[in-house]
């Protein structure tokens, strides 16, 4: 496997760069990242074209265009752990899944995660034709984020559990009051769930 520990990322080129690329592989672990940038953010804090097999943990990644990106175009993503991370003040999607093609995106599972004070969605699951499978989101923090805080929308062909358990979902819409929601579905979603959550403006 490939190991990543205690690397502090600063300065990723402005609006095209993009701070950690994975594009093939498994077995990979990233543990105590942080990706931070001052002025005109990178496109992207994390991006994934292609995995199966990579362990997120203690990383705090914020200050990017998207701070974790999904963007498998006609690969395959798929068994990302991640726990105890944050994904923070994106200039547009602190996670956003963008499918393409015949990309499959599968087994995604984020652990008291935080998603959070994004210009635009906190999450956005979002695409065309691909298949997008398991996407669990377990004690997570979506606050404050500018538009929703989940965003499911898109005409994906093949969408089925996804899940939010016993997340804390608060203070989204921050753009425009009355506009927004703390969870929006728009599209074909099967077995999907929300259980234990609590969803509205509180702290």
């Amino acid at each position: 496997g490939l190991y990543f520990e205690h690397i502090i990322f600063s300065s990723a080129t402005a609006t095209t760069g993009k701070v950690i690329v994975h594009n093939g592989g498994g077995d990979t672990y990233f543990d105590h990242i942080i990706a931070d940038n001052s002025g005109t953010q990178p496109a992207a804090g994390i991006e994934f074209t292609e995995t199966t097999g990579t362990w997120l943990s203690n990383c705090d990644i914020l200050h990017c265009g998207i701070d974790l990106l999904i963007d498998p175009s006609a690969l395959q993503v798929s068994y990302i752990f991640a726990e105890n991370c944050a994904f923070d003040l994106a200039g547009t999607n602190a996670f956003k899944i963008a499918t393409s093609g015949a990309s499959s995106t599968f087994s995604l599972n984020f652990t008291d995660c935080w998603f959070s004070s994004a210009g635009a969605d906190g999450i956005a699951i979002v695409g065309s034709t691909s298949n997008v499978l398991g996407i669990h989101f377990n004690h997570c923090r979506i606050y404050n984020n500018a538009n929703h805080g989940a965003n499911l929308s898109g005409s994906i062909n093949n969408t089925q559990g996804i899940t939010f358990d016993d997340c804390y979902i608060a203070g989204n819409g921050t753009a425009s009051s009355g506009v927004y929601s703390g969870i929006e579905i728009q599209g074909n979603y099967l077995q999907f769930a929300i259980r234990d959550c609590s969803i509205g403006q509180f702290d």
